[in-house]
């Protein structure tokens, strides 16, 4: 919940907002009158109740004093912005952020490195050249150090990491940039921020945001430019008290793809995005147009506007690739079996996950999670009603082991690769080239869960971790009885509507009703799914998972069968065979077989299971 969303919750509480603050005013038609915002009787401030200005008010004995309700919050309690803003989010009995468990907490180093002076610009020296004078480089506590130029990333006076410039001499091409190591990622120019400021500027590198700053603007920015967005994760609560943020990062292809991304992550509600014309960046803007072009481009941001209405020529270039296969290779991710390839979990779908109890429909799913997180280097959100946390996990280290008891070393390296902590190649999550790593995310709720409370949680997970696949284990655990339809027809509705405006996959796991003799020789079909046709019919994909009962697990002959019998994106519906190792519970092709995900070797193997194709 950031502080433009609670200001809204506030607006449309604007009376009783306004009888708690101000007890002593009175209302006058759409207005709540008071002296000021001390609380007396009067008829200067005043607070309108309803419309579309609900909760602006204003103190006409003083003309600096005004706002929304969130103002008059700090002003009527003599709080700082961000404390209003966390007592308003008690009082309304809402999260300020919610929080949910992670497999695991990376550790970070501070680095130790004394810096030097705070640097003074020379005639002609490299601030200068830039148009950055002293007061700026003061505010931001930029330092010399040895050779070096050294922008401190600091967060309420600690520093939590160095970057450091060496400006191009004659014959480079580039300045030289580095930072320290293993540290925890955050935006640079904390130390600029005070409790009380709701709106800043992110830019892309530090000398943008010196630039904007001493253009009257306070501003962050990216600690590793446009291709690494992990800073989102470890700045998100620091972000909630800024009612707007101005995305002002490069007007190039990489800085323009990585506006988008903020853009969704952080909310299209605030954010504002900057145009800077003729110019690559704020700091080119400063030293060819000045300070008032840089703050012209920056009052003049504005919202992204609304994409949902197009003509069809706009589809022109997307179609014509689409009629040509060109589209193929970003259909989406996929399972482990070969004879899957042409199934696809695409983004902005729903699949639905169906099979008799008992037979492996949740445990067939966790093994693809595994794939997903650890090769294809996903990030999931994974909620289970029917089974604790540790026993979900136990069962997916054991399939990412191999192993039914793994070791101590094998459970660290497997929750490390399942945490996001380190990827397949056994490298910290930290990546040079910027990409993210895999990641599993639980939503530690056991028994019957509000759907309500969980897509608020699922979206919180997307903008801060950028968790883009969600399971639901099962439907039955969102407390919906097996007779009511209508509301289980509401759930496939919201699961579709939230799938979309997130562009997310949804995996929810449905019993099917039990044949009527009992017969589960035979696999059940999307007819089948205990409810409302709505979930089958609101469904992208329905995967059905069916245990042969006459394999003994030992022989030649197949274990399952995974079937997919709705693809609405192709239309294709493959079937694979499948055998299951039951000490690893991990699925295979061919025979038999437990592979360690960790290190790509077999760790047993069961001879008697191959088949010759």
């Amino acid at each position: 919940m950031d502080a433009r969303e609670v200001s809204q919750l506030l607006a449309d509480k604007a009376l009783s907002v306004s009888e708690y603050l101000l007890p002593n005013g009175r209302k006058n038609g759409n207005e709540w009158c008071c002296g000021s915002v001390n609380g007396e009787e009067g008829q200067s401030l005043k607070v309108h109740l309803s419309g579309s200005k609900a909760g602006v008010w204003k103190d006409f004995s003083d003309q600096d004093k005004g706002g929304d309700l969130l103002d008059l919050w700090a002003a009527c309690r003599g709080l700082s912005f961000v404390d209003a803003l966390k007592d308003a989010c008690k009082w309304l009995g809402v999260e300020f952020s919610p929080k949910f468990s992670v497999a695991s907490k990376k550790s970070f180093t501070r680095p130790s490195v004394r810096l030097g002076t705070v640097i003074q610009p020379k005639e002609d020296g490299y601030f200068d050249r830039r148009r950055i004078n002293g007061s700026t480089l003061k505010a931001y506590n930029v330092a010399n150090h040895d050779r070096e130029i050294a922008f401190p990333l600091m967060v309420e006076g600690v520093i939590y990491n160095i970057k450091y410039l060496t400006p191009r001499r004659k014959g480079e091409e580039k300045n030289r940039w580095r930072q320290e190591s293993n540290c925890e990622p955050c935006l640079f120019g904390w130390q600029v921020i005070t409790p009380d400021d709701d709106k800043v500027v992110i830019t892309e590198g530090e000398i943008d945001a010196l630039s904007v700053f001493q253009s009257g603007v306070k501003a962050l920015s990216m600690p590793s430019g446009a291709k690494n967005l992990e800073w989102i994760e470890y700045d998100w609560e620091r972000l909630q008290q800024f009612r707007v943020i101005y995305l002002a990062l490069d007007n190039d292809d990489p800085g323009q793809l990585a506006t988008m991304e903020v853009l969704q992550r952080l909310g299209e509600h605030r954010c504002k995005l900057v145009d800077w014309g003729d110019f690559k960046d704020a700091n080119e803007c400063l030293c060819k147009a000045g300070e008032a072009a840089v703050l012209d481009a920056i009052v003049s941001a504005k919202y992204k506007k609304p994409e949902d209405l197009k003509n069809a020529i706009e589809y022109a270039d997307i179609l014509f690739q689409d009629f040509n296969g060109l589209l193929e290779a970003a259909a989406g991710n996929t399972t482990p079996f070969a004879g899957m390839k042409d199934f696809k979990f695409g983004m902005d779908q729903l699949t639905v996950w169906t099979g008799y109890s008992g037979h492996g429909k949740s445990q067939l799913l966790g093994y693809c999670m595994c794939e997903m997180i650890l090769r294809q280097k996903e990030r999931i959100c994974l909620f289970s009603g029917e089974m604790k946390p540790y026993k979900v996990l136990n069962r997916m280290v054991r399939q990412v082991c191999g192993k039914q008891r793994p070791d101590t070393a094998d459970l660290t390296e497997a929750l490390n690769l399942l945490s996001g902590g380190m990827n397949i190649d056994g490298e910290r999550c930290t990546e040079k080239n910027g990409n993210e790593s895999g990641g599993l995310w639980i939503y530690d709720v056991n028994g019957a869960a509000s759907l309500e409370r969980m897509l608020n949680v699922f979206k919180y997970a997307k903008q801060r971790y950028n968790c883009r696949h969600f399971v639901i284990d099962s439907l039955m655990m969102l407390g919906v009885a097996e007779s009511d339809v209508d509301r289980q027809k509401k759930i496939a509705e919201m699961l579709r509507d939230f799938k979309s405006q997130n562009n997310i996959h949804i995996h929810l796991v449905a019993h099917p009703r039990k044949p009527d003799n009992g017969d589960e020789s035979k696999p059940p079909n999307k007819h089948d799914v205990r409810g409302s046709a709505g979930i089958t019919d609101l469904a992208d994909n329905v995967l059905v998972v069916w245990r042969n009962s006459d394999a003994t697990g030992y022989g030649t002959d197949p274990d399952a069968k995974l079937i997919c019998q709705k693809q609405r994106d192709s239309g294709c519906q493959p079937m694979v065979n499948l055998f299951f190792d039951r000490e690893s519970c991990q699925y295979h092709e061919r025979e038999r077989e437990a592979i360690s995900m960790i290190t790509g070797e077999r760790v047993r193997r069961d001879f008697k299971s191959q088949r010759v194709r």
